[in-house]
């Protein structure tokens, strides 16, 4: 293609492709801390910390095969800079799962947290919803990647399904987010210990909320614009996006022992059993929350003369 300019497709893919390993030395850093401190969860839930972390090695190594691919396998080939390998759709297959797989983990704490209540099936099959139409569209545009050779093509020919993938992905988390937002409000009681253990769960839902939700927006947005570009500014956004999905989930698992230290100063009476979103381990977390009780003895210390009287 006349006028591709190879310095914006490599320098763009190369740039995202440093960033994403950076935060997937932050992902191996949380995982460590994550077994370290949290040893009493339950097998299935450290096994599916490790399936998400394999995918996003997975992902991770397929990006630096790509870098491979141009830089040192066809080293001084410049016709092969046009080419996208293999290992390119599988990259966008790997990321889509890993998309899929924490927004299935904090859908099933909506399920969770909603137990008891008449909406529980309605709130959680629209999370389900939205999470796999851009699961879908994901796999029908690496589907078809599979088929693309030239990185002039790549995205025209698979604007559709790009843009609604992302698109529904943007609106799944920010639907996550006001659910898990609206179901903590709804635990309340009043007491100022849980208000304040709840006020930190859901300032950590929001700003998980705001940084997925932002990317998969610029992702969406420079994706839909690079049809008549030939800079790939996505790359930078969907790349290290994936990483970031895969600290967000560690963090809401390893965010726990704060949260339990913010009720574990409260002298125990009563016990309140809340789901919390520090699930995020998908378990209920038992919270002592009392109101203190001083016991002090008034003394009633009489005047001398009435004390006198009284004798």
């Amino acid at each position: 293609m006349s006028g591709f300019d190879l310095n914006y497709w490599i320098g763009f893919f190369l740039s995202a492709v440093i960033f994403s390993i950076f935060f997937y030395g932050i992902s191996i850093a949380q995982t460590l801390y994550y077994y370290r401190h949290y040893p009493e969860d339950s097998r299935l839930l450290k096994a599916y910390v490790l399936g998400l972390l394999m995918l996003d090695f997975g992902r991770t190594v397929l990006d630096v095969a790509i870098i491979w691919f141009w830089t040192i396998e066809h080293h001084g080939d410049v016709g092969f800079l046009l080419i996208c390998p293999p290992s390119f759709a599988t990259e966008f297959l790997f990321s889509k799962l890993t998309i899929i797989a924490v927004q299935g983990f904090f859908i099933n704490t909506i399920w969770r947290l909603l137990a008891g209540n008449r909406y529980r099936h309605v709130f959680t099959l629209l999370g389900v919803v939205l999470a796999l139409l851009g699961f879908s569209c994901g796999i029908a545009q690496t589907a078809n990647m599979y088929d693309e050779t030239y990185a002039y093509t790549i995205i025209p020919n698979n604007l559709v399904s790009g843009v609604l993938g992302l698109g529904a992905s943007f609106v799944a988390d920010i639907y996550i987010t006001v659910a898990l937002c609206m179901v903590l409000h709804e635990h309340k009681t009043g007491l100022a210990r849980t208000e304040n253990m709840i006020s930190s769960l859901m300032t950590f839902a929001v700003t998980r909320g705001i940084v997925t939700s932002l990317f998969q927006l610029a992702s969406c947005i420079s994706y839909g614009a690079a049809v008549h570009s030939e800079a790939v500014p996505w790359a930078l956004t969907i790349i290290p996006g994936n990483s970031i999905y895969v600290n967000s989930m560690l963090a809401s698992l390893n965010i726990r022992q704060h949260v339990r230290g913010i009720a574990g100063s409260v002298l125990t009476t009563t016990g309140v059993e809340l789901n919390t979103i520090g699930m995020q381990n998908n378990t209920r977390m038992h919270i002592a929350v009392s109101q203190e009780r001083c016991t002090s003895r008034d003394r009633v210390t009489a005047p001398e003369d009435e004390r006198v009287n009284g004798a």
